[in-house]
């Protein structure tokens, strides 16, 4: 089979090893549905032509495009809008824009945009508000961005979900990518999570011992074997790395776990970080 384009999600899209499509070679690698990452743009950046897609299923569903990702380049800019499309970055919950570079909410607009949630009137109110100031309705994605000077979108995460811990804005993908660059390590996931037994948001690193992400409950590994992938990556973390973003426990587990959308199934995690009898 000559495969000449693939459009995968980058969690899905990180299991596949390009010597395995040589047909790719040169060819379209397209991600989309889920933040990529550092390691696709390391993997694929030399291979073939990766494009950085961005766009919510509420507007159907192409907003943006990085087109061939160099691979200097960062994961987070997702590009340019298409020609069809209107955005607008605002401060949140305000139809005032920010200021070039500053960070504020995407907001969309066109035919593109969806006409609301079904038999969910409130929840439509608020996600699809007619702008007085710029007459036209619009999405309002909850997502943070900020737009570069050459036009571009730098995307930061969502406004209700800002990995933030003591007032400190994290980096997730630079944590990963150190406890990733632990010998032995294969894969980590870090999120912000809470323990009943603790109530405060507690920086968590799952270590994966498998390279390969399928969905499902995965086990953790708490075991004696296993000691010595959280002393290395705890280790890796404190010399690399400011004190706050040290995550305070590292948890291996079997593996990672992904949705039936093929992405990071998070909220799994952070369920597998809870139901532990106890924390150190």
């Amino acid at each position: 089979m000559q495969i000449t384009h693939l459009d995968l999600t980058p969690s899905l899209g990180r299991l596949l090893d390009p010597a395995l499509v040589p047909s790719l070679h040169k060819g379209v690698f397209i991600t989309g549905g889920e933040a990529l990452k550092q390691d696709q743009i390391n993997t694929w950046g030399d291979v073939g032509c990766l494009f950085n897609f961005y766009g919510p299923t509420e507007c159907t569903i192409g907003v943006t495009v990085f087109p061939s990702v160099p691979k200097e380049g960062k994961p987070s800019n997702i590009g340019w809008q298409f020609d069809n499309v209107g955005s607008y970055v605002l401060a949140p919950g305000s139809q005032t824009p920010v200021l070039r570079g500053a960070v504020g909410e995407l907001c969309i607009s066109g035919k593109l945009v969806g006409k609301g949630y079904l038999n969910r009137p409130e929840l439509t109110a608020d996600c699809f508000p007619y702008l007085d100031a710029f007459g036209e309705r619009v999405y309002r994605t909850g997502d943070l961005v900020r737009l570069f000077h050459d036009g571009s979108i730098d995307f930061l995460g969502r406004k209700d979900n800002q990995v933030k811990l003591r007032g400190q804005r994290l980096e997730i993908d630079e944590i990963e990518a150190v406890i990733k660059g632990c010998q032995d390590i294969q894969d980590t996931v870090c999120v912000v999570a809470k323990h009943p037994k603790q109530q405060k948001d507690q920086l968590i690193a799952f270590i994966g011992i498998n390279e390969s992400r399928k969905q499902g409950k995965p086990e953790l590994c708490l075991a004696e074997s296993t000691k010595h992938l959280i002393q290395a990556a705890r280790t890796a973390c404190e010399e690399r790395l400011p004190g706050y973003m040290v995550p305070t426990h590292f948890l291996p587990i079997e593996r990672i776990p992904l949705s039936v959308n093929n992405k990071v199934e998070e909220k799994l995690l952070r369920q597998l970080y809870a139901d532990l009898p106890t924390t150190a």
